[in-house]
C-alpha cells in the first residue's frame, strides 16, 4: 500500500500485476531453493486485499464525516449607507451585490452616484444629469435609467451612452434581462413596454383590463427572463403584485400589496403591506407564492424603493416626500402663513385657483380613482366635480369661474391607447358625466393654462422623437385645430399666458437644466429671452403683467421684474430676488403642473406644501437574509 500510494513516480507501483507479485513474495516467505511457497499464497492475498478495502472504507468514511459536518451559517448582517442630502429614494443594487446605484439630488439637479459596497466612497455618474429610477444589466456592466422623458442606458466606467425611447412623461421603473429585453412603465395610467437594450420602437408587455386596473409600473424580471413581477394600480380587487410573461399579454394576479414588489435570491418576493417590508415564498416553476409572509423590516412607508440582487444582498431607502402629508397652504409674500386646508387623498401636483380667488380646484385620490373636486375658501366646503372611472386631472379654471379644463385617461381595451391623456371641458354647476370632449390625439397632452379672453389653451405634447413641445388649441372659431407654438429638440414645458396673451413664460433644458424663458406667443422662429440665472421651474405671472415668479434650483421662489420695450415688442427682465423657501417638495425631476398659484392682486401665493421631513433616510443594506423555516 505504501508503494501504490507513494508521490515518487519512480518509486510507485504501475499496475496491479506489480502489487500482486510484490504480495505473493512476501505473503510466501523466503525458501531455501530460492522459490516462493505456493500452499498460502491464495489465503494470504485474499488477506492482504481485505486489508486495502478497510483501509479505503476508512477514508471513504473520514470524507464522509467531514461533509456532512456542520458548516457555519453567515450572521445576518445589517448596515446602514449614507449619502449626500437627497430627496429621491430611488435606488438599485447590482446583479452581482456588489454595488449600489442610487439617486442625489443636489442644488435642484438630479444625478446618479455609484457606490461600492467594499468602498467607502461614492461617486457620480457622468451624464446623469436629471436621472430617476436606475436598473441594472444582468452583467452588472450597465445602468438603465430615465432623465426627464427620455429612457437611457450608460456603462458604469463612463462613456457607452445611449437614449433607447424619448417618450417616457411619467417613467416608473424599468428591468433588463440577459437576452438584451429592457420592461418599462411609461405613465401611470398605462401598460408595461418592453424594448431592445439596443433601441427600436416600444411595444406593450401588458394589457390594462379596464376599468378595475388602472395602470402598470416596475417592472420586475424573475430568474428564468421570460416572466416578470409587476405591479397594478387601480381598484381594491384589482390592485397589487401580478407576473406576466414575454410571450403574451396575459398576466396572473399574485397578491394585494401597497407598492411595487422585487424578486429575491432565496426564492422569495420582497414587498410592503401595512407599514413592513416583507418577504413571501414564490413557486416559480408554478408561478405561485406559498406559506406566510415573512417580516424583514419594519415602518417601510409606501415610498419606500427596495432592491435585490441576484447575489444576495437585500438594500432599501425611505422616501422623504411620500413620508409626509401634504396642504393648501395661504401664504403672503413674505412665506407667513395666513390660512390652510390639510387633505390626504390628492396628488403632489399643484392646485388651480379660480379668478376671484375664492375656489381651488385639485385632483383628488379616492376609493381607487382620480376625480377633479373644488375647495370653497369661504364656506369650507369640498364638492366633486367629475365622475367618470378614469383618471380626471390637471384642472384650470375659465375666466368666468363656471368650466373647468381638465386631462383625463378614460379607460379602454385598447392597448396602446391605454395611457394616453385627452382634453376635456365640463360646467361646474353642469349634470355629471357632460364633459365636453374637447381634443383626443395618439401623444400625451397636459392641459397647463388658459388664456385670460378664454380663445386659446395651453398645452404641453409629449412628442415620441423630440420630447416635450408647447402646443396651443384654439377654442372659439371655425377652425380649431391645434398648432405648435414652440418645438425644439429639447423638453420645454408648463408655459403660462401673460394677463393680455400676447406673451408666454415657459421652462426649457436647452442649457442642460431648466431656466426660465419669456417669448411672444405667435411668431414663429423668435427665440425666447432667458430670465432665470442658476436654473428654475414653475413659473407664473402676477396678474399685473409686471412680474414672473418661479421656483428656483434651492426651492426659494423668486420674483423677476419684467418690462416691456419698443411698443411692446421685446422684454427686459430684471434680476431675480429671493421671497422666502417654500415646502412644495422637490422641484427636481417632471412636473406637470405648477405646485402653487399665484392671487389674483399678486400679493399672496397658494403653496401646495409637504408636512414632514424633506430629506430621505439613509441605505439600509442586509447581507445573509435567510427566511426563518
Amino acid at each position: 500500500m505504501r508503494r501504490c500510494l507513494d508521490k515518487d513516480p519512480k518509486r510507485r507501483l504501475h499496475d496491479i500485476a506489480d502489487a500482486r507479485i510484490e504480495i505473493d513474495d512476501v505473503q510466501a516467505g523466503p525458501q531455501p531453493d530460492g522459490r516462493v511457497a505456493q500452499g498460502s499464497v491464495g489465503s494470504r492475498l485474499r488477506l492482504a486485499w481485505a486489508s486495502a478495502l478497510a483501509f479505503l472504507a476508512l477514508i471513504a468514511a473520514a470524507i464522509g464525516v467531514w461533509a456532512l459536518r456542520p458548516v457555519p451559517t453567515a450572521p445576518e448582517v445589517r448596515l446602514e449607507i449614507n449619502t449626500p442630502p437627497t430627496t429621491s429614494s430611488s435606488l438599485a443594487i447590482s446583479p452581482d451585490g456588489l454595488k449600489i446605484v442610487f439617486v442625489v439630488t443636489s442644488a435642484g439637479q438630479s444625478q446618479l452616484w455609484l457606490r461600492s459596497l467594499d468602498s467607502s466612497l461614492a461617486r457620480p455618474l457622468a451624464g446623469t444629469e436629471r436621472a430617476s429610477s436606475p436598473f441594472w444589466s444582468p452583467d452588472s456592466r450597465f445602468i438603465g435609467f430615465f432623465a426627464g422623458t427620455r429612457l437611457k442606458r450608460t456603462g458604469i466606467d463612463g462613456g457607452s451612452q445611449q437614449t433607447l425611447a424619448s417618450d417616457v412623461p411619467a417613467p416608473l421603473g424599468g428591468a433588463w434581462n440577459s437576452e438584451g429585453t429592457i420592461l418599462f412603465a411609461k405613465s401611470p395610467g398605462g401598460p408595461i413596454f418592453r424594448i431592445s437594450a439596443a433601441g427600436g420602437e416600444p411595444a406593450a408587455a401588458t394589457r390594462i383590463e379596464a376599468p378595475q386596473q388602472r395602470g402598470h409600473l416596475s417592472p420586475q424580471f424573475l430568474p428564468d427572463g421570460r416572466h416578470f413581477l409587476f405591479f397594478v394600480t387601480g381598484s381594491p380587487e384589482a390592485r397589487g403584485v401580478y407576473v406576466g410573461q414575454l410571450e403574451g399579454l396575459n398576466a396572473k394576479r399574485l397578491f394585494d400589496a401597497d407598492a411595487p414588489a422585487v424578486y429575491a435570491a432565496t426564492g422569495h418576493v420582497l414587498f410592503i403591506r401595512g407599514g413592513e417590508l416583507l418577504a413571501q415564498a414564490l413557486d416559480p416553476d408554478r408561478l405561485e407564492i406559498s406559506g406566510d409572509p415573512l417580516p424583514i423590516a419594519e415602518l417601510a412607508t409606501v415610498g419606500t424603493a427596495v432592491s435585490a440582487s441576484a447575489a444576495g444582498p437585500i438594500a432599501y431607502r425611505t422616501s422623504a416626500e411620500d413620508s409626509g402629508q401634504r396642504q393648501l397652504v395661504w401664504v403672503d409674500r413674505s412665506g407667513r402663513e395666513t390660512d390652510k386646508v390639510m387633505y390626504l387623498d390628492t396628488s403632489n401636483v399643484g392646485p388651480a385657483v379660480s379668478r376671484d380667488g375664492r375656489r381651488v380646484a385639485v385632483y383628488r385620490w379616492t376609493n381607487g380613482n382620480m376625480d377633479i373636486w373644488t375647495y370653497d375658501t369661504r364656506s369650507h366646503a369640498w364638492d366633486r366635480i367629475t365622475f367618470d372611472p378614469g383618471d380626471d386631472i390637471w384642472p384650470l379654471w375659465s375666466r368666468d369661474g363656471t368650466s373647468i379644463m381638465f386631462g383625463s385617461v378614460r379607460k379602454t381595451n385598447n392597448v396602446e391607447k391605454a395611457n394616453v391623456v385627452d382634453l376635456y371641458r365640463t360646467f361646474v354647476n353642469g349634470p355629471p358625466g357632460s364633459e365636453e370632449l374637447l381634443l383626443s390625439t395618439p401623444h400625451e397632452k397636459f392641459p397647463i393654462d388658459w388664456s385670460a379672453d378664454g380663445r386659446f389653451l395651453l398645452y404641453d405634447s409629449l412628442d415620441p422623437k423630440r420630447g416635450f413641445d408647447i402646443w396651443a388649441l384654439p377654442l372659439e372659431g371655425d377652425r380649431k385645430e391645434p398648432f405648435p407654438v414652440l418645438q425644439t429638440d429639447f423638453d420645454e414645458g408648463l408655459a403660462q399666458f401673460s394677463p393680455d396673451g400676447t406673451w408666454i413664460a415657459y421652462q426649457s433644458d436647452r442649457t442642460g437644466r431648466l431656466e426660465i424663458y419669456v417669448r411672444p406667443f405667435r411668431g414663429p422662429g423668435v427665440d425666447g429671452v432667458r430670465v432665470s440665472i442658476d436654473g428654475g421651474s414653475q413659473v407664473r405671472w402676477n396678474p399685473n403683467g409686471k412680474e414672473l415668479f418661479y421656483i428656483a434650483m434651492d426651492d426659494r421662489l423668486m420674483a423677476v421684474p419684467i418690462r416691456f420695450v419698443s411698443n411692446g415688442k421685446a422684454v427686459e427682465p430684471g434680476t431675480p430676488f429671493g421671497l422666502f423657501t417654500t415646502t412644495v417638495g422637490s422641484t427636481v425631476g417632471l412636473n406637470y403642473r405648477q405646485r402653487y398659484v399665484v392671487s389674483p392682486d399678486g400679493q399672496s401665493f397658494v403653496m401646495h406644501s409637504v408636512m414632514g421631513k424633506t430629506d430621505t433616510s439613509p441605505i439600509t443594506v442586509i447581507l445573509n437574509w435567510k427566511p426563518n423555516r
